[in-house]
């Protein structure tokens, strides 16, 4: 920021320091060439960090979502396989938002962004001791399968108001709280499963017998509105005197929880809970382009 504002001191007193200097020159003043001849205006590149000034733009980008739960009762299945391959997902998704910037002084500012954001995260891998029914000796065998699973249709409309810091003209960092509302369909959860020994255990579908099933069905209980963090670093570069390019790095980790936890009953009416703490976390990276109202 210093440098910014030596720089511009130098622009400013440029002029009056040739001018001063060609008074030197020319005892009898300047004529009306030589003021006209110095008269240009030097345009100044894009800045969010003077205060006053505001800037509008549409931002755009990458979602990776990370998705975690406790499991603390497996009830069939190796628990550590079964853990490791439900207990935590991730995936891709995208995002769109409007932002509103206004610049309080010199280096800090307010942001309001507005967007939305869509995406889906999954798992997959091999569970042994999963127990099967054997219909020809009636008998439980133990199986292991590869299961693949994966929740879709995850989409929020987003409201965020940050704090903006200015570490120097270009580079700026971010962070406030982020309201997330949950839109659209619900979230589908999906599992593919597949037998991989032994080699006479089959599902039953229908009339056939086959090695793969697929199940899948609306994930209920998923939160309608939560509350989180977002944090984030930019960097601008100056296109114009009132257009960026600011490519952006940010985080949103969000308090509430992503959706309730899973039960079933026991042997003796008992509740036994299967899943909690869900969790969703979201790191974006994405691109804007904004115009700066000087």
């Amino acid at each position: 920021m210093k440098v910014l504002i030596l720089w511009c001191c130098a622009i400013v007193a440029a002029p009056f320091f040739l001018f001063a200097q060609e008074d030197v020159l020319r005892p009898n003043g300047r004529t009306q060439t030589s003021v006209g001849a110095q008269s240009g205006v030097a345009s100044a590149p894009a800045s969010s960090g003077h205060s006053g000034v505001f800037a509008l733009g549409l931002e755009a980008g990458l979602g990776v979502n990370f998705f975690s739960q406790n499991l603390p009762n497996v009830l069939n299945g190796n628990a550590e396989q079964f853990r490791n391959v439900l207990g935590s997902g991730n995936g891709l998704g995208g995002y769109i938002a409007g932002i509103l910037d206004y610049g309080i002084s010199d280096n800090i500012g307010l942001q309001l962004r507005l967007g939305y954001q869509s995406g889906s995260f999954s798992n997959k891998g091999d569970i042994d001791s999963i127990l099967g029914f054997h219909t020809a000796t009636q008998q439980l065998v133990s199986t292991k399968q590869n299961w693949d699973w994966k929740v879709t249709n995850v989409s929020y409309f987003t409201t965020e108001l940050n704090v903006r810091i200015n570490a120097t003209p270009e580079l700026s960092f971010t962070f406030g709280p982020i309201l997330q509302v949950l839109v659209g369909q619900t979230p589908v959860n999906s599992i593919t499963q597949t037998i991989i020994s032994p080699d006479f255990m089959y599902f039953v579908q229908g009339t056939d017998l086959v090695k793969t099933v697929t199940n899948s069905g609306e994930f209920s209980g998923f939160t309608k509105t939560r509350l989180g963090l977002d944090i984030a670093a930019s960097y601008k570069f100056n296109l114009s005197h009132s257009w960026a390019l600011v490519p952006r790095l940010g985080f949103q980790y969000m308090i509430t929880k992503m959706a309730d936890g899973e039960t079933a009953q026991g042997v003796g009416g008992n509740e036994i809970i299967l899943a909690q703490d869900r969790a969703l976390n979201t790191l974006q990276f994405g691109v804007g382009l904004l115009y700066y109202f000087h």
